[in-house]
């Protein structure tokens, strides 16, 4: 007698359902395969001038560059706005890259296009710059320079300029706190967490308030803050900026204090003054 198999709808139904997923894994994977050719050929030979001009301007100098606004704490050591500047760190760049330390942004990439002002690096554009210092950081020829970047595609928005000089990524804060006199960081110190008061020092607070965003600019060789009333302030993060109709009532007179972290190398020369500011902008 032969033996006749029968097949179930339900079967019939887990098989057509993993015959499916196969066809959509293949499919995922040829298009991962496609996607990584196209990274392959455009970083196989990057240039300075070529591309990776264009991944600083969109991801870097925002931070790096001669007098840009802190981003929280730890003024970049190193501008990256010419060839010059970027071939001399480019080991450290591609190293900074491959280990997720640069750009400063510590939520996971699964989570990316949830946060406003995020800061992820494409595969593609870390890749660059990776092959790029890899191949010795060749220059190559200015007239493949780019088409300037629009201000849409640049990760850290432009700051404005207060009438002070100081620079403010949320805008010019409606009022201003500072310390009653710059701070000391002396030769000895390496690592320093006071809690320091700070003060109205420009603009005032003659009646509750509610505030509509919160800026910390940092001095040198701060490495971290954390306010009663400003919020924090770590290297990578911008401004605080409650979604529209949202705020925190701000009394009169309010007593404001900052608890700083300065870090720096100890010894002869090394001592600084910090200045750092605190803004608000109300509604």
């Amino acid at each position: 007698m032969n033996a006749v198999r029968i097949w179930s709808q339900r079967t019939v139904r887990v098989l057509a359902f993993v015959a499916a997923a196969g066809i959509v894994l293949a499919g995922d994977a040829a298009a991962q395969d496609v996607r990584q050719a196209g990274i392959d050929e455009a970083t196989s030979e990057a240039t300075y001038y070529g591309a990776v001009q264009n991944v600083l301007t969109r991801n870097c100098v925002g931070c790096h560059s001669a007098n840009a606004a802190a981003l929280g704490g730890i003024t970049p050591p190193m501008e990256l706005t010419s060839y010059e500047e970027a071939r001399r760190w480019s080991s450290r760049i591609a190293t900074a890259v491959k280990n997720n330390y640069m750009p400063p942004w510590d939520a996971d990439v699964q989570h990316q296009g949830t946060f406003k002002d995020e800061r992820y690096l494409s595969d593609e554009d870390k890749q660059i710059l990776i092959s790029w210092a890899e191949a010795g950081a060749p220059m190559g020829d200015p007239s493949e320079a780019e088409a300037v970047v629009s201000s849409a595609d640049v990760v850290t928005r432009t700051a404005e300029v207060a009438p002070d000089g100081s620079l403010w990524r949320a805008g010019v804060p409606d009022v201003t706190f500072g310390f009653q006199e710059p701070v000391l960081v002396c030769e000895e110190v390496e690592d320093w967490q006071p809690r320091l008061p700070m003060q109205v020092v420009d603009g005032e607070i003659a009646e509750p308030r509610w505030i509509r965003s919160m800026e910390i600019n940092t001095g040198p060789s701060v490495h971290h803050t954390v306010s009663s009333h400003l919020g924090v302030g770590v290297p990578g993060r911008g401004p605080f900026e409650f979604p529209e109709g949202w705020g925190i009532l701000l009394t009169e007179d309010p007593y404001v204090s900052i608890s700083m972290h300065y870090h720096k190398e100890a010894g002869p020369g090394t001592a600084v003054l910090d200045d750092t500011r605190g803004g608000m902008k109300f509604y």
